[in-house]
C-alpha cells in the first residue's frame, strides 16, 4: 500500500488539527501522512502540535533561508514540506514508459477540486497504452535514437484548473462538473453568482441560468447552492494533439463530455489511428495537422 493510500489511524488533538487546516488542501492529505509517520516512529498515540512542528523540521527541504524562516517563525506555513510533497505528488502521479508518459494531477493526493476518480482513470489509460502495442509500433518507425519528444504523452486533470497540463499533451482528460437545474427551489440568495469566477451563472426569476460559453464546468456554483436548485453532473472532457516545441499547438477538444468508458474508447481510437497514420517520429498533433481531426472523430 503506497503512502497516498494509507488511511489515518491516529487521533489528532484540536491544536494539531487547526495547524493542519492551514496547509493547502491539495497536499494536506500527504502532510497528514508524513506527520503520522513521524508520530508512529516516536510511538505516539495522539498527534500534537509538537509532532506537527517536529515532522515539519524533519521533512522540509529548500534553501537555508527557508529553513531559517521556518525555525524562527513556528507559525509559518511549512513551505519546504509543501514543496517536497508537491514534488512527490508529481512523481507518484507520473508513469514513464519507453515511449509514453501517463501523468495525473494532485487528485491522487486527495485534492478536493478533483471532479473524477483521477487514480482509477490514470491506471485504466495506462493499461490501454500497455495493451495497445503503441510503443512497439512507434519504435519500429523511428529512425535513430528514441528521444524525449518522441514519447506519446497523456495527462489526467481532475478539474478545469488542469494542473497536469492536458492542453499540451497528445491525449488529455479534464474532469468536469457540469451544472444543471436541480429539483430544489431557488432561494434567490445569489450565492452561485458570487461563487462563479467566470460570470457563467445568473439567477433569474425562476432560478439559475447557465452561460455554456463561459462555464468551465468546475462545479463551484453547485457547491454553493444550499437548496438543490443546482446539481452537477460529473464527466470528462477529452483534448487531443497538444504539444510544445518549435511549433507549439494547444490541444483541440475531441469530446466535450463523456464517462470513463468513453475516455477509454477514445484513447483506443487515438492509438489505432496513430499506429496506422503516424510517420517516423512525428508527434500525434503533427499527424492531426496533416490528416485532420475529422479523421479521428469518424472512429468514435
Amino acid at each position: 500500500m503506497g503512502v497516498l493510500d494509507v488511511k489515518s489511524a491516529l487521533r489528532w488533538d484540536d491544536e494539531a488539527q487547526q495547524k493542519l487546516k492551514r496547509v493547502p488542501v491539495f497536499v494536506r492529505a500527504m502532510v497528514r501522512q508524513r506527520v503520522e509517520e513521524y508520530a508512529r516512529d516516536s510511538r505516539k498515540e495522539v498527534v500534537t502540535v509538537g509532532d506537527v512542528d517536529a515532522a515539519r523540521r524533519a521533512f522540509f527541504s529548500g534553501s537555508n533561508k527557508e529553513k531559517l524562516m521556518e525555525m524562527d517563525d513556528p507559525d509559518a506555513p511549512p513551505v519546504g514540506l509543501i514543496r517536497r510533497l508537491e514534488g512527490e505528488v508529481r512523481a507518484r502521479g507520473t508513469v514513464e514508459g519507453p515511449l509514453y508518459t501517463v501523468q495525473a494531477c494532485g487528485g491522487l493526493a486527495g485534492c478536493p477540486r478533483a471532479q473524477i476518480d483521477v487514480r482509477s482513470l490514470r491506471d485504466d489509460l495506462l493499461r490501454v497504452v500497455e495493451e495497445s502495442g503503441l510503443p512497439d509500433a512507434m519504435e519500429a518507425r523511428i529512425k535513430g535514437p528514441v528521444l524525449s519528444h518522441h514519447k506519446f504523452r497523456i495527462a489526467v486533470a481532475g478539474c478545469p484548473n488542469s494542473c497536469a497540463e492536458p492542453q499540451i499533451k497528445d491525449f488529455g482528460v479534464v474532469g468536469q462538473a457540469r451544472p444543471e437545474r436541480g429539483v430544489g427551489q431557488c432561494a434567490q440568495c445569489l450565492e452561485c453568482e458570487a461563487t462563479c469566477k467566470e460570470d457563467a451563472v445568473h439567477v433569474e426569476e425562476d432560478g439559475p441560468v447557465f452561460d455554456r460559453e463561459m462555464c468551465l464546468n468546475c462545479g463551484d456554483c453547485g457547491g454553493a447552492c444550499a437548496t438543490g436548485a443546482i446539481q452537477v453532473k460529473h464527466g470528462h472532457k477529452i483534448l487531443v494533439g497538444g504539444r510544445l516545441g518549435r511549433r507549439a499547438r494547444l490541444a483541440e477538444t475531441l469530446v466535450e463530455f463523456t464517462d470513463a468508458e468513453g475516455v477509454r474508447r477514445a484513447l483506443q481510437a487515438v492509438i489505432e489511428l496513430f499506429k496506422e497514420e503516424g510517420r517516423g517520429g512525428e508527434r500525434f498533433g503533427v499527424m492531426l495537422d496533416r490528416i485532420g481531426l475529422d479523421r479521428l472523430k469518424e472512429r468514435l
